[in-house]
């Protein structure tokens, strides 16, 4: 491997000068970028394969667990393929939310499920102005996970919110459940108005 990889630079070489059309167009090099260029795609192909084989097929009906809860719940049933993996997984708890929002800011936490149906919670994303600036700070969908679905908190509380320990019904605290379906590619921002059918209040 060593020795074929010292030898390239010198094959190219080679092929620039065989003949004289091959010197005007640096055939060798042409043909090296071409190379690097196909193996890039076909990363690129093999990551976007993975990527459509990765899918939430059904709303997992995201809640409060319960009254004065801290934490939010799945009330159905997740159904995914995750790389082309299917997973399927009861209702129960999802990862407690961490980190803190100031009064009077917004902020979003993301929900995933893997190919051994592991759930995951994505960080906190800064703290926004408002609920579509919240939405618009949601990460990129991580790979080898399907998003299940994601939560917008604005908080009115005069109070800071702190994830983990504040209840989600806590008074002037807006808490959105929305529930994700099919296969995600969030653009650089998102309006409420763009995600009506996936929001359940």
């Amino acid at each position: 491997m060593g020795s074929t990889t010292k030898r390239i630079p010198l094959l190219i070489q080679q092929l620039n000068r065989a003949i004289l059309a091959a010197r005007d167009v640096q055939l060798g090099t042409l043909l090296n970028d071409i190379i690097t260029q196909f193996n890039a795609l076909r990363a690129d192909v093999a990551a976007l394969r993975t990527r459509m084989n990765t899918v939430s097929l059904v709303s997992a009906g995201l809640a409060i667990k319960t009254s004065s809860s801290a934490v939010v719940k799945y009330t159905g049933t997740i159904s995914a393929i995750v790389a082309g993996v299917p997973i399927r997984k009861t209702a129960g708890d999802m990862p407690a939310l961490a980190g803190t929002l100031a009064t009077a800011k917004s902020a979003a936490w993301a929900f995933y499920i893997d190919e051994s149906g592991t759930l995951s919670v994505s960080a906190k994303t800064a703290n926004a102005n408002s609920h579509d600036a919240a939405l618009a700070l949601l990460p990129a969908n991580p790979d080898n996970k399907a998003l299940v679905g994601f939560v917008v908190i604005d908080n009115a509380t005069g109070s800071n919110f702190v994830g983990g320990t504040t209840a989600l019904d806590t008074a002037s605290l807006t808490v959105t459940y929305y529930n994700a379906i099919g296969m995600t590619a969030f653009a650089a921002a998102l309006a409420s108005a763009d995600l009506a059918a996936l929001n359940e209040r």
